[in-house]
């Protein structure tokens, strides 16, 4: 009898175990999804984005625009784009995780870059932005790369890069004018249809055992 007790008190902790085991106690599902603003209610004219929009906090420097003849470029998914405000030197161009303890990969965007006069630029890649991205655990990962300045291109060097479990994710842009570089108050640039990989957090261990316990 005593033996039998053992053996079953074992056998449900093993089982336990295992039930744990089948997720992340700080963690869960990880979702991929597009963050393209198109339902928001925008016009051909600047005003200001939200500053917390699909579980991220947007600097509110972001300003939302539709596609249209005011805008020097065609969005790759119309109709809305964020766009940084016309001065670039007062705007600080980052999105961050809206709740402490979230964490995102980003694995894509659509941006273009600087643009301004074209007669600015010595080549349709002259833009040069750099992008860097703070983790959870405080580390830094960051690249610069050409990006163009008159038609919206996809982004994808973010998982190379190991552009993962970040807090926060930061843009900024500087040109080359005649084999010099700067900065310039009307860099601005556009961004659009980010791809984004993030925990869900209703799926932690948590969730799951208290769902156990619940019967439907």
């Amino acid at each position: 009898m005593l033996s039998s007790l053992i053996l079953f008190g074992f056998a449900s902790l093993i089982n336990a175990a295992a039930q744990n085991s089948v997720c992340l106690p700080t963690g869960g599902v990880r979702n991929t999804f597009t963050v393209n603003f198109d339902d928001l209610n925008a016009t051909t004219a600047l005003h200001p984005a939200p500053t917390l929009y699909e579980g991220f906090k947007f600097d509110p420097s972001w300003n939302i625009v539709q596609a249209g003849p005011n805008i020097p470029f065609i969005p790759h998914s119309p109709s809305n784009v964020l766009v940084t405000g016309p001065n670039y030197n007062n705007t600080h161009a980052e999105f961050s995780v809206a709740e402490k303890g979230d964490a995102f990969d980003v694995v894509s965007l659509w941006m273009i870059g600087c643009f301004v006069n074209p007669r600015y630029f010595s080549n349709d890649t002259a833009c040069l932005t750099t992008f860097t991205g703070k983790r959870i655990d405080g580390s830094v990962v960051s690249f610069e790369r050409p990006v163009r300045k008159t038609t919206m291109e996809i982004i994808q060097d973010f998982p190379d890069r190991k552009f993962t479990n970040l807090v926060s994710f930061h843009m900024k842009n500087r040109w080359e004018i005649k084999n010099q570089t700067s900065g310039h108050p009307a860099g601005r640039f556009g961004i659009d249809n980010i791809v984004i990989n993030k925990v869900d957090p209703t799926a932690s261990c948590a969730a799951k055992k208290y769902a156990r316990y619940v019967k439907y």
